[in-house]
């Protein structure tokens, strides 16, 4: 009987104080020294008039020992805190917890699930709802006291019969001792984002600027002033924004262009118009942050060549069976054949349109042998004739002269007014040599006068008089699916193993080619003795 009326008492005592305890103020100091802009971290204690010691410690951390207070532009303050569940030793520990704040302005940011307890004089029976967790309060003025009018769960089970029970307390802030809060967040997110540009892809002025802002922003911080820092990190965002891309890189789009034939009339309309569209694509100017979009266009002209197919121009006049005529074919060899039991004859002065296949030589200039880059140049070569005018392709291999191997890099064609011009490189190796050339064919004859050179240093890059030797004995139609990119089959050097070597002495060309290796490797052999002397 004597405990009942004791825990009776002390509830009454407890629901006194509670209800006549929310009316002390305590002053604090000025807050004139807080800076528009900023944010501060401030003490902070709830303080009740409860006459209860356990109640007025318990409400003295209902918000934790700090809150945020920031102050804007203007000079307006918020104080930014988070409610902490409140813990009242009177014979037992026995929860509590802000319920709401009726305040006016007030904001409730967040919220979590906190334990109260339900029964005076049995701690352990408890209930978890949900209370604020994270709270902005206006601050009114700059006095550092504030009242609150607050519901507590606690209480409300109490004296509220389980209804809301509001009630005051009052919140201290010791602005005299706000220490402020530099927020370098922002900063080390745009100096992050700065450090992970590459250099590479923007112009060197703008690169230049953003590494200047970039020190100024590394120096801020530790700064420790706020203003500092947002006047660093405006600067460095703004050489961010200002940074200019360098152009794209249009090399392979170039050497896809190069690849595209001189006349793309002897090609089915379908696929010559597809490399004309893929050339048209092309959007110049691009920068460098569009260099997918400008390898797809060399890619696209890549893949538009290798698609071409020539023109069907196979036909002819058909021969009488057993005729010695110029005959046309009867299957797809074009305007050769015989469908008798005739020799097949092509008149090469009075060639169809189409792509004919023939044998031919680099001759010595003056002497009916081999010339010395004669392995520089396959054997099979074609002969394109469209709307009567005949184009030749050559095709090109490394050749091997002692211990050095060179390739052809220039090929000129005499003209029929007694000058040299340049063929044109069709295609060329993944290394850069050429492995094929065209040129107008200059007349039907069985010599063509040429200048070669492979461009071999050490030989002075000399350029030899040579001839093309036409066999025109091999003449024959090819199939008009041929692709001119694709290598033909075919050996390199002289018709036939009788023939004189490479490397005669007497070949006009050769003995002075021969006398600059010599000389050369006569050079690099004394040349290695005086260094292995000095040593």
């Amino acid at each position: 009987m004597f405990t009942k009326r004791l825990r009776q008492a002390v509830s009454a005592a407890l629901a006194v104080a509670m209800v006549f305890g929310t009316n002390v103020i305590m002053a604090s100091a000025s807050a004139g020294n807080l800076t528009p802009g900023s944010t501060y971290t401030v003490s902070v204690s709830m303080t009740s008039a409860a006459p209860l010691p356990p109640v007025q410690t318990a409400f003295a951390t209902a918000l934790g020992d700090s809150v945020q207070v920031e102050v804007d532009e203007l000079g307006n303050m918020t104080a930014v805190a988070h409610s902490q569940r409140m813990t009242i030793n009177l014979g037992g520990s026995y929860y509590a917890n802000i319920r709401t704040f009726d305040t006016a302005g007030v904001e409730v940011v967040s919220t979590r699930q906190g334990q109260y307890s339900t029964t005076f004089g049995n701690p352990s029976a408890v209930e978890t709802i949900t209370v604020p967790d994270e709270v902005r309060i206006p601050l009114a003025d700059s006095s550092g006291t504030y009242e609150l009018t607050v519901t507590v769960d606690f209480m409300d089970a109490f004296l509220g019969g389980g209804q809301p029970y509001a009630t005051v307390v009052t919140m201290t802030l010791d602005l005299a001792k706000a220490v402020q809060v530099i927020d370098y967040s922002g900063l080390e997110t745009a100096i992050g984002q700065a450090k992970s540009l590459p250099e590479i892809n923007y112009t060197p002025d703008t690169w230049a600027n953003l590494q200047t802002a970039l020190e100024a922003a590394q120096a801020a911080l530790t700064s420790g002033d706020q203003t500092t820092v947002n006047n660093s990190l405006a600067a460095l965002n703004e050489a961010i924004a200002a940074l200019e891309y360098k152009g794209a890189d249009y090399t392979a789009v170039n050497a896809a262009i190069a690849k595209i034939p001189a006349d793309l009339s002897i090609y089915t309309d379908e696929t010559a118009q597809a490399v004309r569209d893929a050339q048209n694509a092309v959007i110049d100017g691009l920068d460098i942050s569009r260099q997918d979009e400008v390898n797809a266009f060399a890619q696209a002209i890549e893949d538009a060549v290798a698609a071409l197919v020539l023109k069907d121009t196979t036909g002819g006049n058909t021969g009488t069976p057993g005729g010695d005529q110029n005959t046309g074919n009867t299957g797809n060899a074009g305007n050769t054949g015989n469908s008798g039991a005739g020799q097949t004859v092509l008149d090469r002065n009075n060639l169809q349109d189409g792509i004919y296949e023939v044998q031919a030589y680099l001759w010595n200039a003056s002497s009916d042998r081999a010339s010395m880059a004669a392995d520089s140049m396959k054997n099979t070569t074609r002969i394109v004739v469209s709307n009567g005018v005949a184009t030749m392709y050559i095709y090109t291999q490394p050749m091997t002269l002692g211990t050095i191997t060179a390739s052809l890099q220039t090929l000129r064609v005499e003209n029929g007014s007694g000058g040299f011009a340049d063929a044109a490189v069709q295609t060329r190796s993944a290394d850069g040599n050429p492995t094929s050339f065209s040129f107008a064919l200059p007349h039907r004859e069985e010599y063509i006068n040429v200048k070669v050179n492979p461009m071999v240093a050490m030989m002075g890059n000399q350029e030899l008089d040579a001839r093309i030797k036409v066999d025109y004995s091999t003449l024959t139609a090819v199939s008009s699916t041929t692709n001119l990119a694709a290598q033909p089959s075919g050996g390199s050097g002289a018709p036939s193993a009788s023939s004189p070597k490479t490397g005669d002495m007497t070949e006009t060309g050769v003995a002075p080619w021969l006398c600059m290796m010599g000389a050369a490797l006569a050079v690099v052999a004394l040349y290695g003795k005086k260094k292995g002397m000095q040593r």
